[in-house]
């Protein structure tokens, strides 16, 4: 059984629930699910016991959150994706690729091993705004990993529990990310 948690926590149904008002309905979503791993003893280098390394252990956090949030109506129309390989043992240590459903919606994912920090990314978008969270497989303010640090401070928009961000599509446009000297 793999640790897709995040389904059964209290902020996904929150999440659910606001979609219609927030969004009008979810079109489009990219995840975003990076972590550090370099360790080749790790199953996830070894293509015998993990075949999609990356892609596989990641990833299926991505394809998860198409059906909790995005909830396409049609049938995957179209896909295309692209992978990095581990020169030593050919895992999959990266893969990004997109879903275009027959409905409409739009899913696009980034995975990877490749990075010195956690990312957690998640923006759904729909015509009224966008739902966006920095921690969508592990809720880092309500969770054991509350001691984990963001790299934003956590706000509250109700009814959707922080850190998630709601913006209404012509009030409150996304922010630029800073930039640090």
């Amino acid at each position: 059984m793999d640790a897709t948690h995040f389904v059964h926590h209290p902020r996904t149904a929150a999440i659910q629930a606001a979609i219609p008002s927030q969004l009008g309905s979810a079109r489009t979503l990219h995840t975003r699910f990076y972590i550090q791993l370099s360790d080749h003893a790790n199953i996830r280098f070894d293509r015998a016991q993990e075949p999609f390394g990356a892609l596989g252990d990641l990833g299926w956090y991505s394809a998860r959150s198409v059906v909790e949030y995005l909830r396409p109506a049609g049938r995957i129309a179209s896909s295309t994706a692209s992978a990095a390989f581990d020169p030593s043992s050919g895992a999959i240590i990266r893969a990004t690729g997109m879903l275009v459903f027959e409905s409409g919606e739009v899913s696009t994912f980034d995975v990877g091993f490749s990075t010195g920090v956690a990312i957690m990314d998640l923006d759904l978008i729909g015509p009224s705004g966008a739902i966006s969270m920095d921690d969508f497989v592990i809720d880092c303010t309500n969770s054991w990993a509350s001691g984990i640090p963001t790299s934003e401070p956590a706000t509250h928009s109700a009814p959707v529990p922080a850190p998630v961000k709601t913006f209404a599509s012509s009030k409150h446009p996304r922010p630029s990310p800073s930039k640090s000297a």
